[in-house]
């Protein structure tokens, strides 16, 4: 990727650990790369790193102790952290690229799309410490993602100030074109929860469909003069009730590099400057907005 004023993000570690055939539990379905193939976690952000990424994630979505709970390995908490954040090291170290960021990962911690489960603000912030403790010092960037309400928003980035490693956050929408969260707080009352939270970089929109993006962007923009922009999924709109973790009864659109790309535009239109992919977006749409969309 050659033109600086973009910042092209990786896609979905989790789908395309499913699809190179990684499959267990699915309540930790990309820690299943971690406990069944490292190599391949490393494969992945290498491929995304060849296919134009800029920034790779951590592949650390599930490894935070409720998610491991439910399997009985929240005691490998802490090993199946450090051990995505040294696979993602590993992989920029074989890229032989000197542009490569580490984005590490801080999830929602009690399922996916579900915004009606009782959140504790207190024990979250708890929780999402001790993730910032361990992952600090290898990582370039937080990136707060998939945050469901202002409240959890708010617990994933107040945590990471209390470092001096800078913060993107990014909430997913509500699958139509109302633009807000899942929950049905607005764009504004989820930025407002945040006043008060220095360290944060950008605002971003991720793991809703491609069409709830644009509309998001658009009230975005002029609430804010920090860095903007989206990566979204090639879901089918999810329902409230839908937990993320139960991945064959999502649906999925199979959206081409082109397809995909099309959106990526619109969001660019938008003033997006830092764009990429989430579930079922691959190397090969990361390459065509590489090449196609940000060369030109």
């Amino acid at each position: 990727m050659s033109n600086s004023k973009y910042t092209l993000l990786d896609g979905g570690m989790g789908q395309e650990l499913y699809q190179r055939g990684i499959r267990g539990e699915d309540c930790i379905w990309s820690t299943n790369g971690l406990l069944k193939s490292p190599d391949i976690v490393k494969q992945i952000h290498l491929d995304f790193i060849e296919a134009g990424a800029t920034v790779i994630t951590t592949n650390t979505y599930n490894t935070n102790p409720h998610c491991l709970a439910q399997v009985g390995l929240e005691d490998r908490y802490a090993e199946l952290t450090n051990l995505a954040c040294d696979l993602a090291a590993q992989a920029r170290a074989e890229s032989g690229k000197d542009n490569i960021q580490i984005a590490g990962c801080l999830p929602p911690l009690y399922g996916t799309y579900l915004p009606n489960l009782p959140r504790d603000i207190n024990k979250m912030r708890a929780e999402y410490l001790q993730m910032v403790e361990i992952i600090k010092d290898k990582v370039d960037v937080f990136l707060c993602e998939t945050m469901t309400t202002a409240d959890e928003a708010y617990a994933a980035a107040s945590a990471c100030a209390e470092t001096d490693v800078p913060v993107w956050m990014a909430w997913t929408l509500a699958d139509d074109t109302r633009a807000v969260l899942r929950t049905d707080e607005s764009i504004k009352t989820a930025l407002k929860r945040l006043n008060g939270v220095d360290n944060i970089e950008a605002y971003l929109f991720n793991c809703s469909i491609p069409e709830s993006i644009a509309p998001a962007l658009q009230q975005l923009k002029p609430l804010t003069d920090k860095t903007i922009g989206a990566y979204a999924n090639g879901f089918a709109p999810i329902p409230k009730s839908r937990n993320r973790g139960d991945i064959e009864a999502i649906g999925k659109r199979n959206f081409n590099p082109a397809e995909y790309g099309a959106f990526v535009k619109t969001w660019i239109d938008e003033g997006a400057t830092i764009v990429g992919g989430c579930c079922e977006i691959g190397p090969a749409h990361i390459k065509h907005i590489a090449e196609e969309i940000l060369r030109k």
